[in-house]
Protein backbone atom coordinates (compact mmCIF):
# COMPACT_ATOMS: atom_id res chain seq x y z
CA UNK A 1 0.00 0.00 0.00
CA UNK A 2 1.22 3.49 -0.82
CA UNK A 3 0.05 6.40 1.29
CA UNK A 4 -0.03 9.47 -0.99
CA UNK A 5 1.59 12.75 0.00
CA UNK A 6 -1.61 14.69 -0.84
CA UNK A 7 -5.31 13.88 -0.92
CA UNK A 8 -7.93 16.23 -2.36
CA UNK A 9 -5.27 18.92 -2.52
CA UNK A 10 -4.37 18.64 1.16
CA UNK A 11 -1.08 17.27 2.47
CA UNK A 12 -1.19 13.91 4.22
CA UNK A 13 0.69 14.72 7.41
CA UNK A 14 -0.56 12.29 10.05
CA UNK A 15 -1.36 8.64 10.73
CA UNK A 16 -3.58 8.08 13.78
CA UNK A 17 -3.02 5.85 16.80
CA UNK A 18 -3.65 2.18 15.94
CA UNK A 19 -4.50 3.10 12.33
CA UNK A 20 -3.38 -0.25 10.90
CA UNK A 21 -3.39 -2.30 14.10
CA UNK A 22 -3.78 -6.08 13.63
CA UNK A 23 -3.88 -5.92 9.82
CA UNK A 24 -1.97 -9.19 9.50
CA UNK A 25 -2.46 -9.35 5.71
CA UNK A 26 -0.69 -6.01 5.20
CA UNK A 27 2.67 -6.81 3.61
CA UNK A 28 4.12 -3.36 2.89
CA UNK A 29 3.34 0.29 3.34
CA UNK A 30 5.13 3.29 1.86
CA UNK A 31 5.01 6.44 3.98
CA UNK A 32 5.69 9.73 2.16
CA UNK A 33 8.01 12.36 3.63
CA UNK A 34 4.96 14.63 4.11
CA UNK A 35 3.93 12.51 7.14
CA UNK A 36 5.27 14.33 10.19
CA UNK A 37 3.15 12.60 12.83
CA UNK A 38 2.39 8.93 13.50
CA UNK A 39 0.47 7.87 16.58
CA UNK A 40 1.13 5.09 19.06
CA UNK A 41 0.71 1.49 17.88
CA UNK A 42 -0.04 2.56 14.28
CA UNK A 43 1.30 -0.77 12.97
CA UNK A 44 0.94 -2.96 16.06
CA UNK A 45 0.12 -6.57 15.26
CA UNK A 46 1.11 -6.31 11.59
CA UNK A 47 3.24 -9.44 11.69
CA UNK A 48 4.21 -9.55 7.98
CA UNK A 49 4.73 -5.83 7.36
CA UNK A 50 7.76 -4.02 5.93
CA UNK A 51 7.57 -0.23 6.21
CA UNK A 52 9.16 1.93 3.50
CA UNK A 53 9.73 5.56 4.53
CA UNK A 54 10.73 8.37 2.23
CA UNK A 55 12.14 10.22 5.26
CA UNK A 56 15.83 9.63 5.87
CA UNK A 57 15.23 8.96 9.58
CA UNK A 58 12.40 8.98 12.11
CA UNK A 59 10.85 12.47 12.39
CA UNK A 60 10.53 13.96 15.89
CA UNK A 61 6.71 14.00 15.68
CA UNK A 62 6.39 10.22 15.42
CA UNK A 63 5.22 8.61 18.68
CA UNK A 64 7.68 6.48 20.62
CA UNK A 65 5.58 3.33 20.00
CA UNK A 66 4.54 4.00 16.39
CA UNK A 67 6.26 0.76 15.32
CA UNK A 68 5.47 -1.22 18.47
CA UNK A 69 5.74 -4.59 16.68
CA UNK A 70 9.25 -3.74 15.44
CA UNK A 71 8.39 -4.24 11.77
CA UNK A 72 11.39 -3.85 9.44
CA UNK A 73 11.78 -0.24 8.28
CA UNK A 74 13.55 0.94 5.12
CA UNK A 75 14.53 4.62 5.52
CA UNK A 76 15.21 7.03 2.63
CA UNK A 77 13.09 4.90 0.31
CA UNK A 78 13.13 6.19 -3.25
CA UNK A 79 12.05 3.08 -5.17
CA UNK A 80 9.43 3.14 -7.85
CA UNK A 81 5.95 3.37 -6.38
CA UNK A 82 2.89 1.97 -8.10
CA UNK A 83 0.17 4.50 -7.50
CA UNK A 84 -2.89 2.33 -7.93
CA UNK A 85 -5.93 4.12 -6.57
CA UNK A 86 -7.45 0.85 -5.41
CA UNK A 87 -4.49 0.28 -3.07
CA UNK A 88 -4.53 3.70 -1.40
CA UNK A 89 -5.39 4.19 2.23
CA UNK A 90 -5.81 7.71 3.49
CA UNK A 91 -5.34 8.58 7.14
CA UNK A 92 -5.09 12.28 7.81
CA UNK A 93 -6.25 15.19 9.97
CA UNK A 94 -7.88 18.37 8.67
Amino acid sequence: MVIPDTYLGLPVISIDNSAFEDRESLMSVTIPSSVISIGNYAFSGCSHLTIYCEATSEPDGWAYNWNYSKCPVVWDYTGEQLLLKSNFCFVYHL
